[in-house]
This record gives C-alpha cells, sequence and structure tokens, in this order.
C-alpha cells in the first residue's frame, strides 16, 4: 500500500530561555543608566571643584593684596605719628617761644615805664620795683 512518510514532530523541548535573562537585562540597563547618571555628577562635581579653586586661588590673591596693603598702611601710619610727635614738639617750642616774647615784651614796657618817670621820684621808686618783677628773668 502506500507507503508512509514519518511525521516530522516538533523539536524535544529544549533549554528554554530562563525566567532570569529578562531580569539580567533590566539590571543591565539600570546598572547603565546608573553609571551615566554617576559619570554626570562627576562631571558636575569636577567642574564645581575646578570653579571653587579658581575662586580660592582669586580669593588668596586678594588677601595677599591686602595683607600688602595693610602693611604699607601701618608704614604710613607710623610716620605719621612720627610727624605728629615733631609737630607737637615744634607746637611746644612756639608756646614756649610765645610765653617768652609776653615775658620779654612785659619787660620792655616796664623799663619804658621806669624811664618815662621823672629821676628820684616815687614813680621812679614803683616803676624800679616792677621792671624787677617783670625783668627778673631777663636781667641779671
Amino acid at each position: 500500500m502506500y507507503a508512509t512518510q514519518p511525521l516530522m514532530q516538533p523539536p524535544p523541548p529544549g533549554p528554554g530561555k530562563s525566567p532570569m535573562v529578562p531580569l539580567l537585562a533590566m539590571g543591565m540597563v539600570v546598572g547603565l543608566a546608573g553609571a551615566a547618571v554617576g559619570i554626570a555628577l562627576w562631571l558636575r562635581a569636577s567642574g564645581d571643584l575646578d570653579d571653587a579653586e579658581a575662586q580660592i586661588a582669586d580669593r588668596n590673591e586678594q588677601i595677599s593684596q591686602l595683607e600688602e596693603d595693610l602693611g604699607v598702611a601701618q608704614t604710613e601710619a607710623g610716620d605719621l605719628e612720627t610727624q605728629v610727635g615733631e609737630l607737637e614738639t615744634q607746637i611746644s617750642e612756639l608756646q614756649g617761644l610765645g610765653a617768652d616774647a609776653e615775658s620779654m615784651q612785659a619787660c620792655l614796657d616796664a623799663l619804658n615805664t621806669f624811664f618815662d618817670t621823672a629821676p628820684d621820684s616815687a614813680e621812679e621808686d614803683a616803676a624800679l620795683i616792677v621792671v624787677e618783677s617783670d625783668c627778673a628773668g631777663w636781667i641779671s
């Protein structure tokens, strides 16, 4: 009769896809996304660090300039204090000269008064007493 042809049977079920494959794929995607985010954050932090270092360098320059300016100002202040001391000394000397000038003028006025009086009179004796008191430091 007729020859029978063998029927093809489906292959035996072999090792199929494991349920772990989709989980591993998801884990890999999450890991890659995390790595990308980590790199982005690191680059941003690195940029912020560079900016902060530049700001620190600028501030250090400003601080050193201010310290230099402070040193110059302190030197100038010391010079000004010395000048003030010298001026105060000169003022004291001038005040002393002014007092001497006033004393000398009083002596000269007393001498003028003495010479304007009549000789051997009571006014001459009174004027002589004034001359002796006003000219005590000027006439020895």
